[in-house]
């Protein structure tokens, strides 16, 4: 993909960091935008609470079962219950060993005492010229189709680069891994990464991907609302409820709020922007999504097999658009697991239609082989966007084949976004941030450097647009910011300090201001101006580039704390090769050449054992 070959050539230079800034701040997991409260005209039962307000009302599943023990045991049995948890080493698969052809790097899961570790290496004349490895801390996924790591790292959360699948009883690379110069252990994984596999989080001192969980698996709360009010009226000493109680029986909603329920995680367009305030963990059951965020699509991305893609597929069905009562809970209760408790679907299927309704007779092979299953047929088993892992086309109707519709990772230029959400209750105004944002978003996605250009161009004219009719909404200057730093310094500087005069500007906007007031700082040659930025951004984010540049900023002030920085650069990303010659030059710049040719060394040692490729 052409965004991760943006981020991973970083020459640690000023010109060219000032390039790939869009790049570096929005690719891999986001967390998505916060600011103020949006207006809706959709009605709703619930009410919209920021995140801390939130947090005040939830009790937790096990204050869920002291009532609802029959539910709580059914839903132990689902996959949700167990789609986040700690690392056991006693369960996890076997110790393994698996060579990337395409970087030649080599990756390992081994024990060492009761831990797991993971670690990632490049070996050269039978030896390892360099190696990287950590502990991994928590698991990601119930295991029935892939298990995935997450390390802390200097308390920064990160996605170990190997995952295991369990359809191959293999280990290999984590999804979006596989490339020329895979991430390593330097992808973050923040709240946007995380928030529909645990069941909640938030930022600990405010930091981008350094996170507490107060609930790991998805609960109780995520599907039926916050609990307080109704768990303390029922211990009162009446013990009587309240209809107003916040509890959502999700069978009783209607089927647009009841499918935005299992949207918020099963839906995920090219581009996801959230309004004003709104965070993942803002939005509740019961709440129209629209007025959460809105998922954007282009038409050719519509009822492509991704692993979040089942709700755009859904409505893509005659059957579905045909039906008033079709919806996800039609198929799929959330207290019963299909693999625990299997369900005939083919009775689904014949609330509507007849044995007849198949275009086949009932002695043909094809049925007979397929035991007359009408989604063997009609929602075949396919290859997703994520290598080794096959889910179910959720697009009821007649495939051209078994495999359905991948998603590959070669993408056409997109030229439109259309929202999946109904947005006739939102404003004009808030439907042009959604769009600027969104193609901003879209631009690293691209494939060609014509259409990123052209991407980034709409969202420049969308978001000055807006920012001219609404002054004040933090993201939007800190994107436009982002925009034009490399176009119009000064401007971008302007943005970046009107962001960060926001006291509840969200963490990645708060990023992408202080790197854009650091850059320019350094540009015009006032280092020691934007040595406060990125310090600041030292503590928000873990940062090979980060440390780069905070370490030519300390050249002419204090070169022994500027190459504690170049050294903590080196150690994130320990393989590139442009890091370590970059090092060098500056250690032979400050007298210290016995340190520089260690560097100078190992760059050369590993540009022999490398592909010429993944050392572009």
């Amino acid at each position: 993909m052409r965004n991760s070959h943006r981020v991973r050539s970083t020459l640690v230079t000023l010109p060219l960091l000032v390039g790939v800034l869009s790049v570096v701040t929005v690719c891999g997991c986001r967390e998505k935008n916060d600011g103020v409260e949006v207006a809706s005209s959709v009605q709703s039962k619930a009410t919209r609470h920021s995140a801390s307000q939130k947090n005040d009302r939830l009790v937790g599943t096990r204050a869920c079962a002291e009532c609802h023990e029959e539910q709580y045991q059914s839903y132990l049995k689902t996959s949700h219950s167990d789609s986040f948890s700690l690392v056991d080493s006693d369960q996890e698969p076997p110790d393994g060993r698996y060579l990337h052809p395409l970087s030649r790097r080599v990756y390992e899961a081994f024990r060492r005492g009761n831990e797991l570790w993971h670690s990632e290496g490049v070996i050269g004349q039978g030896a390892a010229i360099s190696l990287d490895q950590h502990p991994v801390k928590y698991l990601v996924g119930s295991g029935h189709h892939s298990r995935t790591y997450l390390s802390e790292i200097d308390g920064f959360l990160v996605e170990s680069p190997v995952t295991w699948y369990q359809s191959q009883k293999t280990w290999a690379l984590s999804p979006g891994y596989d490339q020329p110069v895979p991430y390593g252990f330097e992808r973050p994984a923040d709240l946007g990464c995380v928030a529909c596999h645990v069941g909640n989080a938030e930022s600990v001192d405010g930091a981008y991907h350094k996170l507490t969980f107060h609930e790991l698996a998805i609960g109780c709360e995520r599907c039926h609302g916050p609990g307080r009010t109704h768990s303390e009226a029922r211990k009162s000493e009446s013990g009587k409820l309240r209809s107003d109680d916040g509890i959502v029986h999700p069978a009783k909603l209607s089927r647009q709020l009841s499918e935005d329920l299992c949207a918020q995680c099963h839906l995920r367009g090219l581009a996801t922007v959230f309004h004003p305030g709104e965070t993942p963990f803002t939005f509740e059951p019961g709440r129209p999504l629209a007025e959460n965020r809105l998922d954007f699509f282009t038409t050719d991305s519509r009822g492509k097999m991704n692993v979040v893609g089942h709700v755009e597929q859904m409505h893509l069905s005659r059957c579905y658009l045909e039906s008033e009562t079709l919806t996800c809970t039609t198929c799929h209760d959330m207290h019963r697991s299909a693999e625990s408790e299997p369900v005939d679907f083919r009775q689904r299927c014949l609330t509507c239609h007849t044995d007849q309704s198949c275009g086949l007779p009932t002695d043909h092979a094809e049925r007979i082989e397929r035991a007359d299953r009408c989604a063997t047929c009609h929602m075949p088993r396919g290859e997703t966007d994520i290598p080794h892992i096959a889910f179910t086309h959720h697009r009821i109707g007649i495939h051209a084949s078994s495999q359905g519709d991948v998603d590959g990772k070669d993408l056409s230029a997109v030229t439109s976004l259309t929202p999946h959400q109904d947005i006739s209750g939102l404003s004009a105004d808030l439907i042009q941030r959604a769009n600027g944002l969104a193609w901003l978003e879209v631009s690293v996605k691209q494939p060609t450097e014509q259409s990123f250009l052209t991407s980034q161009r709409q969202a420049l004219s969308l978001l000055t647009s807006f920012a001219r009719n609404t002054p004040g909404d933090g993201v939007v200057s800190s994107s436009l910011a982002q925009l034009l730093v490399d176009r119009d310094p000064r401007s971008a500087l302007r943005h970046a300090e009107e962001a960060l005069a926001e006291p509840t500007l969200p963490v990645q906007a708060r990023m992408n201001a202080l790197l854009v007031v650091a850059l320019v700082k350094l540009q015009s040659g006032h280092a020691d101006q934007a040595i406060p930025s990125l310090d600041q951004l030292g503590r928000l984010r873990r940062s090979a580039n980060d440390s780069m540049i905070r370490g030519d900023a300390l050249m002419e002030i204090n070169s022994g704390a500027a190459i504690k920085q170049f050294r903590a650069a080196a150690a994130i990303r320990p393989f590139d090769t442009d890091i370590l010659d970059a090092i060098a030059d500056r250690l032979d710049a400050i007298g210290n050449s016995d340190e520089a040719e260690s560097f100078r060394s190992k760059a050369r040692d590993l540009k022999a054992a490398l592909p010429a490729r993944s050392l572009e």
